[in-house]
């Protein structure tokens, strides 16, 4: 929340975030004896985590409870790969990574790891992020109008220029 300084639209800065604590501490025990959903506790505590930023979205009711299906069992690891195919539900597949065949397709190559994936799908989301800080920033310093197309039609210029910059 203190990287955030006001480049995105998303005014992390501006949210009150409390902590609610509605996990008892043997919750988490019980929680952290499991093979697969002990990540999530582990990873929250690690100091670089915010964790009521990181759980803020379950109580803010703004996504589909599919969607949260979706991300909680991303969360967990527990999301359909060949790796867990194999090792969980123990079917007999190799669990090479369809795309490269160079890694065991688990969770963590398919969200950031692969090589076939991350030539297209973590550019792609490089360059949307990439677009949000260049039009904020250009509207922050009246390069361009607050008058504009949201930022995923943005479409940014080589160079932006303004009687109004100081130099």
């Amino acid at each position: 929340m203190h990287e955030d300084k006001g480049y995105t639209p998303l005014k992390l800065n501006d949210q009150i975030v409390e902590d609610d604590a509605t996990i008892t501490q043997e919750d988490l025990n019980t929680c952290k004896t499991k093979i697969l959903h002990g990540k999530l506790p582990d990873f929250l505590q690690e100091n670089y985590m915010d964790k009521g930023s990181s759980q803020l979205w379950l109580s803010t009711g703004y996504i589909y409870p599919e969607m949260e299906g979706f991300v909680v069992a991303i969360q967990d690891w527990v999301i359909k790969t060949r790796n867990n195919e194999k090792h969980s539900l123990r079917v007999d597949v190799i669990d090479r990574c369809r795309k490269c065949d160079k890694v065991h397709e688990t969770t963590a190559p398919v969200i950031a790891g692969c090589s076939s994936l991350s030539k297209s799908a973590n550019l792609s989301r490089h360059e949307q992020l990439a677009k949000i800080i260049h039009q904020q920033t250009a509207i922050k310093y009246t390069l361009l109008e607050r008058n504009i197309p949201p930022y995923y039609r943005h479409k940014p210029e080589l160079v932006l220029d303004s009687a109004n910059m100081l130099v």
